[in-house]
């Protein structure tokens, strides 16, 4: 990316039901919907790169940044499940 891309698409999540059982999952965020989770996205320096919006498509959360300035970023997404009574934060 050069400074002043905007809206380019970066990269996205895709969530998934986790049972109790450690190491097990089932299910897939197609067969629970999309409204199950809620997505959050940041940057750790946002003066580089800048969260522009997300956008929920087939399933997964997709970003899309702002190019800022110049240096190098880092960009976390945060998932968290709010249906299954025994879901945390991914």
């Amino acid at each position: 990316m050069q400074v002043g891309d905007q809206n380019i698409s970066f990269g996205y999540v895709t969530a998934g039901i986790c049972a109790n059982t450690p190491g097990q999952c089932g299910g897939s965020p197609n067969t629970y919907g999309d409204n199950g989770y809620s997505y959050s996205w940041a940057s750790d320096v946002p003066s580089v790169i800048g969260v522009a919006g997300h956008q929920l498509l087939g399933g997964s959360d997709h970003v899309t940044v702002n190019a800022l300035g110049v240096g190098s970023a880092n960009v976390t997404a945060t998932v968290e499940d709010n249906v299954c009574p025994f879901g945390k934060p991914a």
